[in-house]
């Protein structure tokens, strides 16, 4: 092999290497492990109703992800941590992990029962309880 062609593909190699290392996707800081209780407007955990949480990933390009889950006897439900990834391709762009969660539920008189909570980033609060509110139809139907 002459010098010439060793140098082409060293420098093919290490543009290569510095592409995918430059677009390789990587866990960043996420939405926080989220845990809460859903209670009625008096107070009373709501048992066995089911909470979705949404979120988004930049790396999915804006598509949002959702989880359902069903809260226990005394209405605590447990979301994990949700992580963002992120490239060093688009790392300076400044995006803050958020989440959305909302809950729809008929209590046992046939009433509809609704709530929701978002978090923000770094600027938000993850908030521990979320009092439903009485309504005629879901407002996330």
């Amino acid at each position: 092999m002459n010098g010439k062609l060793k140098i082409a593909l060293l420098v093919l190699g290490a543009v290569l290497l510095i592409a995918v290392v430059f677009f390789y996707p990587y866990e960043a800081r996420g939405v926080p492990q989220w845990k809460l209780r859903v209670v009625d407007q008096k107070g009373n955990p709501v048992n066995g109703a089911q909470v979705q949480q949404e979120w988004i990933d930049p790396f999915y390009e804006g598509q949002t992800l959702v989880e359902s889950r069903k809260t226990d006897a005394d209405g605590w439900v447990l979301f994990p941590r949700r992580p963002i990834h992120k490239q060093l391709a688009n790392g300076f762009l400044r995006f803050q992990p958020i989440a959305h969660v909302y809950i729809c539920w008929h209590d046992r008189s046939g009433q509809v029962l609704s709530g929701q909570l978002f978090y923000e980033g770094k600027s938000s609060q993850l908030v521990d309880q979320l009092v439903l509110a009485n309504g005629t139809v879901c407002p996330f139907s």
